[in-house]
């Protein structure tokens, strides 16, 4: 039996949110296609708590917004999304101009996932011009699934249910001409997108590093999170501040588990991120040879 099934739950009030939403007709008729590598069997309870928590024990709504992922994830692909690459529309560059680290569980004794992002390394005045906004949203549904399978597999080894805790470093982050349009509208829509189909995966989000400025900022672009995660942000000042501060946190994240780059233990080779290249169009020879010259009349 699975260490993420109902009968490895503690908590008696989880184990009756289990077998409401398995017993529910909505839940027991969904199929999903045949050709999918996943199935009903294969979510695990932990999965559903996920969405149970996220709509504060709506059942209905819950499950609702459950059977919608579950045809995004056939529309889009995602139980098959590390067999895209480039010339399915997935931006691969994206790992080297935007990367998130997974840097893995807390320690030994707490399951709990860390991520990175440098975002304040990230050329944002360039990706806001050129990036292609579906081809990056491919990317970072990957990114998504590789890190619920990171907690899936803590989860099956500590027999509880797990998140990720996400570490933005805003160091280097200034403000230009079109980042507060970027991270209100792309940023905002594509993060509203990831939490709506991954909810609850989140525990915290702490940021570091941040000037007075990036904290207006932030406070302005917060709206997208919704209810369950404003209240999971931190915002910390910029070295000093943020190391002494962290240990006062309730997340209780010591600053061992941070890779030695921040002050910690954790050997981790962190990328740094690369300057955005516009991508070139490609044309073969024989594609050079079918184009055709199109005289458009001034006069038009």
């Amino acid at each position: 039996m699975s260490s993420s099934s109902i009968e490895n739950l503690n908590n008696e009030e989880d184990k009756k949110f289990i077998t409401q939403i398995r017993s529910h007709p909505k839940f027991v008729e969904t199929k999903l296609d045949h050709s999918s590598s996943q199935t009903i069997k294969s979510v695990t309870d932990f999965d559903l708590l996920r969405w149970v928590y996220a709509y504060k024990g709506d059942f209905d709504l819950a499950i609702l917004k459950f059977i919608r992922h579950l045809r995004i994830r056939k529309i889009i692909g995602l139980d098959f999304i590390e067999n895209l690459n480039g010339s399915s529309g997935l931006d691969e560059m994206a790992e080297e101009y935007a990367p998130m680290e997974i840097l893995g569980p807390v320690n030994d004794s707490d399951g709990r996932i860390l991520l990175l992002e440098r975002s304040g390394r990230f050329n944002l005045e360039q990706m806001v011009k050129s990036i292609r906004y579906s081809s990056f949203m491919l990317n970072r549904f990957r990114l998504m699934e590789r890190i619920m399978k990171e907690i899936r597999l803590s989860e099956e080894r500590t027999g509880k249910r797990q998140s990720a805790i996400l570490l933005l470093d805003l160091d280097g982050m200034y403000f230009h001409t079109g980042l507060i349009s970027f991270i209100t509208g792309p940023y905002r829509i594509m993060w509203g997108t990831l939490v709506e189909q991954y909810p609850s995966f989140l525990s915290a989000i702490v940021c570091i590093n941040c000037t007075p400025a990036m904290r207006t900022l932030w406070n302005a672009c917060t709206p997208f999170l919704g209810d369950e995660y404003r209240q999971k942000v931190y915002l910390l000042g910029q070295e000093n501040d943020w190391r002494e501060k962290l240990p006062l946190l309730e997340l209780s994240i010591p600053l061992e588990a941070f890779p030695r780059d921040y002050g910690g233990e954790r050997e981790f080779k962190i990328r740094e991120p690369k300057p955005y290249q516009t991508p070139i169009l490609e044309l073969s020879p024989k594609d050079l040879l079918e184009l055709e010259e199109l005289k458009i009349p001034a006069e038009m």
